[in-house]
């Protein structure tokens, strides 16, 4: 069985750990780095995520109908 790629959970999972090495580095006593960062970095994190998911869903949904056609529903109105 193969897993689909999700490229939201990529760029989500990407961008706390990114915030996860910022609070570790103010841990440990880089102070160059306002607390409220991690606050903007989440929010573009989870618009880019949300972003992503919903190309990745396009491209998905397009390579399904491009394989088999057959197994679509007719258009309402028509008879095959």
């Amino acid at each position: 069985m193969r897993t689909e790629f999700r490229a939201g959970r990529l760029v989500l999972g990407l961008a706390f750990l990114l915030a996860a090495a910022l609070y570790l580095s103010d841990l440990a006593g880089n102070d160059g780095i306002p607390w409220w960062t991690v606050l903007p970095l989440a929010g573009g994190a989870l618009v880019l995520a949300a972003v992503a998911g919903l190309l990745g869903y396009g491209v998905r949904r397009a390579r399904r109908r491009r394989a088999d056609p057959a197994d679509d529903p007719p258009p309402a109105g028509r008879t095959r």
